[in-house]
């Protein structure tokens, strides 16, 4: 027998736990329902509370090794958030009813904030979410943020979109390095390349997407022609019921195909980003999405919310969520995970809460 093929008999064992999520829809049901009529009922205002209290459920029906996640966040810095993003929309509504060269300054302005804002959001996020005890830390800073979304992007602007895939790969960078279990913190060792391969795989997809559209139009004119006697004439009352089903076939495919580039996108960035995340502590991530699975539980929850009238969309977020953190398993060796633990409680215990929702919001990233 091969030497480098005997078992190190000193190695520390492995241990795999899988994420479990345990809710239902029925019992998620129950929460959306309320949310929904406190919300109609304070023309929206619960909305940032009825956020919370459905994040804590996702957070705490999803354990690992036995022991759910926690998402300590109160309603009211998640609604500063959503009232800076709404007081925005309506200072555009309203300065582009006024006059539309105001609405260039407006624009300017979020574009600007928007770094800030979405570094403020993922930090909030990652402060408020625990599990036995220890918060996540982002310890990225707001700088790199305006690297990443400000300066990066008007690189994308410049070429088109090509470059978009590039940015992605470092805002993936830029989440993941700076993350922090405690006072352990992750690392990504992803690369660049199979972001470009994922993303001009979509850029395919949408531009067959919009030949699709070119070409239903182009059908639909040419056979309103044909019945008009050499001029196009689209009146809804005169179209034949066969044009109408070509019609309707022809942007479902397209429809289709969107969903479909939509899935794959998710489905290869987030096998590839988790598996190649790990923790200081040789802890890895592993996750094996399927496209088809996925693409399948959208479209069928689609189909569902539609013919429910929206009353399926309780059923459909479990479905999804649950899919997703099933295929999400975790790999350490055997005791680790308690040293982790062990290490953060001192430290969480010495240092104390040093954010303050006050300064931090949500704006549901």
């Amino acid at each position: 027998m091969d030497s480098d093929q005997i078992p190190d008999e000193n190695a520390t064992p492995r241990t795999t736990q899988p994420l479990r999520f345990h809710g239902s829809g029925s019992e998620y049901f129950g929460i959306w329902i309320v949310n929904l009529a406190l919300t109609i009922l304070t023309a929206g205002i619960f909305y940032a509370w009825a956020q919370v209290r459905s994040r804590r459920y996702f957070y705490t029906s999803t354990t690992l090794d036995g022991q759910s996640f926690n998402y300590t966040a109160r309603g009211f810095p998640v609604f500063i958030g959503y009232l800076i993003i709404f007081t925005g929309a309506m200072i555009y509504n309203a300065l582009a009813v006024a006059e539309s060269f105001f609405i260039f300054p407006v624009i300017l302005i979020f574009f600007v904030l928007w770094p800030w804002m979405y570094y403020k959001a993922i930090r909030f996020r990652f402060h408020n979410s625990t599990y036995r005890g220890i918060r996540f830390r982002f310890e990225g800073t707001v700088g790199k943020s305006y690297v990443i979304n400000l300066a990066w992007m008007l690189l994308v602007i410049v070429t088109g979109g090509l470059l978009y895939p590039f940015v992605e790969y470092r805002r993936k960078q830029y989440l993941i390095n700076n993350l922090n279990f405690g006072n352990t913190p992750f690392h990504f060792k992803g690369e660049l390349g199979p972001f470009f391969v994922y993303y001009l795989i979509a850029y395919a997809c949408i531009i067959a997407i919009y030949i699709g559209l070119f070409v239903v139009i182009m059908v639909v004119m040419g056979i309103s022609v044909a019945a008009s006697g050499g001029e196009p004439k689209l009146d809804p009352d005169n179209l034949s019921p066969m044009l109408i089903v070509g019609m309707v076939v022809g942007y479902l495919l397209i429809l289709l195909l969107g969903v479909a580039t939509q899935q794959f996108l998710t489905v290869k960035v987030m096998n590839y980003c988790l598996n190649q995340t790990e923790m200081e502590n040789g802890l890895i991530i592993k996750a094996d999405l399927s496209f088809w699975e996925l693409l399948k539980i959208r479209l069928s929850n689609i189909f569902l919310i539609m013919i429910t009238l929206g009353l399926y969309t309780p059923w459909a977020r479990v479905k999804r969520h649950q899919y997703v953190v099933d295929h999400i398993m975790i790999h350490y060796d055997q005791g680790s995970l308690e040293q982790v633990i062990a290490g953060s409680a001192i430290e969480q215990n010495a240092i104390g809460d040093a954010a303050s929702d006050f300064f931090d919001f949500d704006i549901g990233l």
